[in-house]
């Protein structure tokens, strides 16, 4: 077992972050339970289990990773720091967002040092959109725990207890499995084989540091991915604080309730005072749609 602590920038909504894990936990590869979340990373050969946890007085994240590999604590390090995205300053963004929306100041200050949760991994985050289309949010957790189960990964010493125990697919398990056993339409279907080629051959679609318009160029070019999944996967997979999936579901009720827009086109125009910081008000705006 190695431990680390991990700093962070203050303040972090810990809660937000947890509930938002928690809800979309795929059962056997994660689990978010009390104040804690775990799940396992890797792939092949190189699984491994974490669990972080949360320690507000030392403005830190405790990392466990059950392995005595640097190299599997170091692969988990960068992992939580990109999913709970620790290094950002959410104090000069929210400063920002309340100067460009002073009507949504309120909305802000619910929940200091709330910021969009990242991807374990971009292709598993790219999957789970893809999953995530037209269909609620547990009926996706429910499609991703059976792909799951037809072609991810155990843990070694898994052992007996109840912790997750499932890697999820690479996109080589994903290819090689029979995703006519998934209950989606076909054309989904193939989507998914498609993504896991492309991520294949052209690993720049997950880059880091990629603009917005050119993360949407690269990924509505593949068949079956429109401007909402890749807006998702860029605000997610690649942290583009620009990216605002306006025709959301849970965008717009929130937009409606609070006044600012009563359909896609015109949420999308509200988001231009927001801009390049869209992807954060984008989070203000799903946790207000789940109070």
């Amino acid at each position: 077992m190695i431990v680390r602590l991990l700093s962070y920038a203050p303040p972090l909504h810990w809660q937000a972050m947890h509930a938002f894990y928690a809800f979309r936990a795929i059962p056997g590869v994660e689990s978010a339970t009390g104040d804690s979340y775990c799940r396992v990373l890797g792939t092949g050969d190189e699984t491994f289990r974490i669990t972080v946890a949360h320690r507000p007085a030392e403005l830190a994240l405790a990392l466990s990773v059950a392995s005595e590999n640097p190299m599997h604590a170091d692969e988990a390090e960068r992992c939580v720091r990109f999913a709970f995205d620790l290094d950002t300053d959410t104090t000069t963004i929210e400063g920002q967002l309340r100067d460009a929306e002073p009507g949504l100041a309120h909305l802000l200050a619910l929940r200091p040092g709330l910021r969009p949760p990242g991807g374990w991994s971009g292709f598993e985050l790219a999957v789970r959109a893809i999953l995530g289309q037209q269909i609620t949010v547990s009926g996706a957790r429910t499609l991703a725990a059976r792909l799951v189960m037809l072609c991810g990964n155990g843990v070694a010493d898994a052992g007996s207890d109840d912790l997750p125990a499932q890697a999820f697919p690479s996109p080589q398990a994903l290819l090689q499995a029979d995703l006519s056993l998934l209950p989606m339409p076909g054309a989904r279907r193939r989507t998914l084989q498609t993504v896991a080629h492309a991520v294949i051959e052209q690993p720049a679609l997950l880059a880091p540091g990629q603009t917005l318009a050119a993360a949407l160029d690269a990924w509505c070019s593949i068949p079956g991915i429109g401007p909402w999944t890749a807006h998702y996967i860029a605000l997610r997979a690649l942290q583009v604080a620009d990216a605002f999936p306006a025709s959301d579901a849970g965008l717009l009720r929130a937009a409606r309730s609070l006044g600012l827009a009563h359909d896609a086109r015109s949420l999308e125009a509200r988001s231009a005072r927001w801009r390049p910081l869209r992807a954060f008000m984008a989070q203000h705006l799903w946790c207000s749609d789940m109070a």
